[in-house]
């Protein structure tokens, strides 16, 4: 073993300090080192592999040109426009995943049908964004005031051949659709029955607001024929668009317990039907957030639709591209919008055909980075500040700069430290920054999957989509509540705290919580800590009828601890865990690693996904598996033994220098779009050391790592000579 050994077969060398870390190596049977010469080998590796990676020359390696992503699309569609309903990537296939991620450069190709998709979603963008009324044409519908037509609280009674409802107290209600905001008439026809010389009196409300409260003239002796004494009552009311609830309230209901016989007792109102009809005046059509948006000039006077295009499209362009226009950008698209006048067209649209061509531009689809002129392919260079806006926003957002990150960039700010580290902590505290907890989080704890993960229906039928919702719910609000509040890293291992709402906290048997809202709840004493034991990564590293330590065990390794777990060998069968299989899920492990071809990763995988099986296959906790009590002992590859998951909560914080080294992987990887090098591992070594330094906060991880070589600096591919 020499320095040059080491640096020429890296690889093998990684592998080794893993092992040893691991106490996999050397094996069991053969002598062992003690925990100084342990440590001292692998200072000693990874020292000489520090040297080969950071020994002063920078490798900051290459990113592939990168098309947006579907969520990135959408998200930067969203921003683009100001309008958060285009549902801009609707029916777009899902992309491919490399690295764990769906945002890297190399898989991220461009696909005929991806571009019929693109052209598809411009044009129904464009729809909603220059949207214009269509004439309103007033409607008129008729309830009657029976049970199919209003929902009844209070006491009523319906009549008979749909002759009305009596009202002794309550509300009759209902929904109605409003399809476009004004002036709408309401007509009530109905009747009431006097009672101690008070008229029934009634308030008609309308999307909550009070429109109208009136007496129902009755007779005094309350005989007569209904359609007699039946009376309309006309009113009219402003109501804005969409669905509004319409409600029609008895407010003073009264009983005479002394009537004579031949009197009615109680005062009550019949209703009898209501008509909505309109809208009779309309206000003016108010422009769309999104075009308010593009089109901030017009011709008139001596404006011309020349002027007002390259007005229009400096300032649009400079935020679909994510930097100033060029001239020539801008005149060429300007010359489309003059030749699109001179035909005819109204000027929005021929702004709206320039809109399109920007939205299915390869400068707006794919975020690129262009070698500064004279620049030699290998050559080390540091990206512009537009393009760094653009990789911090991707990176933080999922979408593109805001004009504050922008105006920074532009001013040659961005890279200043100072500056950056002030832009990160604003971008993170932005509710745009929910989407880590989305496609990060989502990803690299795989709970994005759950959306479509099967469990069997017949073995869990208390699993409903509100419940899976549930589970995505909570560790998506777990997340971003560690990224929103600053909170350290170690909470993601450890934290005694999650967020459940009436749903979930049944579900897990917590206590006191009541209704659909999401709030934070201690678990303390509860078994569950972190990310580990929520339903979602339990659920989703299960079978669909049963638990599955081996996923979970895989999961642990991989995602938290950043062991790597090479795939079965091709002969080798997979472990038969249908719950018709003879033995225990851990008997048939135990049988399963007899098989050397097995045992060399079943004996890390198995125990930590061991630890895990008191949570059932939707994460449960229980104390039987079917009628036999839950084992959940094992003993880690490097001999450490636990009793149950609250010892393997101690194994796994105390390796929480191995979880900072994953978590800064899988972020770093994210955040640069692309596979990680060999020369990588000094600045995951920085970061790590960095985070530590400052208590573990997330935020000084992020900031890590936008400081680092890759993120700020990419190698030249000389193509701009």
């Amino acid at each position: 073993m020499t320095p040059d050994s080491v640096s020429k077969d890296r690889a093998t060398w990684e592998s080794v300090v893993e092992r040893v870390r691991n106490r996999e190596m050397p094996p069991k049977d053969k002598p062992q080192p003690t925990e100084l010469q342990r440590k001292a080998m692998i200072e000693w590796i990874e020292g000489q592999l520090a040297k080969s990676d950071c020994g002063g020359t920078v490798k900051p390696g290459r990113v592939t040109i990168r098309r947006l992503n579907r969520v990135e699309y959408a998200n930067s569609v969203r921003d683009l426009f100001g309008m958060t309903d285009l549902n801009a990537a609707e029916g777009f296939p899902n992309d491919d995943v490399g690295y764990g991620f769906d945002n890297i450069g190399d898989v991220l190709s461009l696909s005929p049908l991806q571009f019929e998709k693109y052209l598809n979603s411009a044009e129904a963008i464009l729809d909603r964004v220059f949207a214009k009324l269509s004439r309103v044409r007033p409607t008129s519908r008729f309830y009657q005031a029976r049970e199919r037509d209003f929902t009844a609280s209070g006491r009523n009674q319906i009549l008979p051949e749909d002759q009305g409802r009596i009202l002794f107290g309550g509300q009759i209600a209902r929904v109605h659709r409003f399809e476009y905001s004004g002036e709408y008439q309401f007509k009530i026809r109905g009747y009431g029955t006097r009672v101690l010389d008070a008229d029934p009196q009634v308030a008609l409300r309308v999307g909550g607001k009070e429109v109208a409260r009136f007496d129902i003239k009755a007779p005094r002796d309350g005989q007569g024929q209904p359609h007699r004494r039946a009376r309309s009552f006309d009113f009219t009311a402003e109501v804005a668009a969409g669905d509004r609830r319409i409600e029609i309230e008895f407010l003073n209901p009264k009983t005479d317990d002394a009537a004579p016989a031949d009197k009615p007792k109680d005062r009550a109102v019949v209703m009898l039907s209501i008509e909505v009809s309109g809208p009779t005046k309309v206000p003016p059509p108010e422009p769309t957030t999104g075009y308010s948006r593009v089109v901030i000039s017009r011709p008139g006077g001596a404006l011309t639709a020349t002027d007002a295009a390259r007005t229009i499209l400096k300032t649009f362009l400079r935020r679909a591209y994510r930097r100033p226009p060029t001239p020539e950008e801008v005149e060429q698209l300007v010359g489309l919008v003059d030749k699109a006048v001179h035909r005819g067209e109204t000027f929005d649209d021929a702004i709206r055909l320039v809109v399109k061509a920007v939205l299915v531009s390869p400068k707006f689809l794919f975020k690129v980075e262009s070698d500064p002129k004279g620049a030699i392919a290998g050559q080390v260079i540091a990206i512009s500040d537009f393009e760094l806006a653009t990789r911090l926003s991707y990176f933080l957002w999922s979408s593109l700069p805001d004009d504050e990150l922008l105006s920074v960039a532009e001013a040659g700010n961005l890279r200043k430290p100072d500056v950056l580290r002030a832009q990160v902590v604003r971008m993170l505290r932005d509710g745009r920054s929910s989407a880590l907890s989305d496609n990060f989080a989502g990803q690299w704890l795989q709970t994005r999957s759950l959306r479509s993960h099967p469990i069997d229906a017949r073995r869990f039928p208390q699993f409903d989509e509100v419940l899976r919702r549930s589970m995505v719910e909570e560790t998506t609000r777990f997340f971003d509540h560690v990224v929103r509040s600053d909170a350290p890293i170690t909470d993601f291992l450890e934290g005694e705290y999650t967020f459940v709402n009436e749903r979930l906290a049944r579900h897990y048997g917590f206590a006191g919580v009541k209704g659909p809202e999401f709030r934070k709840v201690s678990t303390s004493g509860m078994h569950r800590f972190g990310i580990l034991t929520h339903g979602s990564v339990l659920a989703v590293t299960s079978n669909p009828t049963r638990t599955s330590p081996v996923k979970r065990g895989k999961f642990v390794l991989e995602n938290i601890l950043g062991v790597t777990i090479p795939p079965p060998p091709p002969d080798v069968p997979e472990l038969d865990e249908r719950r018709e299989a003879r033995g225990t899920i851990r008997e048939r492990l135990a049988q399963h690693r007899e098989n050397p071809g097995c045992a060399s990763c079943h004996d890390r995988m198995d125990p930590p996904g061991l630890a895990f099986e008191n949570f059932d296959a939707i994460g449960r906790w229980r104390l039987k598996d079917e009628d036999r009590p839950v084992d959940a002992a094992g003993v880690m590859s490097d001999g450490t033994k636990f009793r149950d998951i609250d010892e393997f909560r101690g194994i796994i914080v105390q390796r929480k220098n191995a979880f900072r080294r994953t978590l800064v992987d899988r972020l770093m990887t994210y955040a640069l779009g692309r596979g990680l090098e060999p020369a990588d591992r000094c600045y995951i070594d920085q970061a790590s050391k960095m985070t530590v330094d400052t208590g573990d906060k997330f935020s000084d991880l992020v900031q890590a790592i936008v400081a680092a070589d890759p993120f700020q600096k990419r190698t030249a591919t000389g193509t701009n000579r």
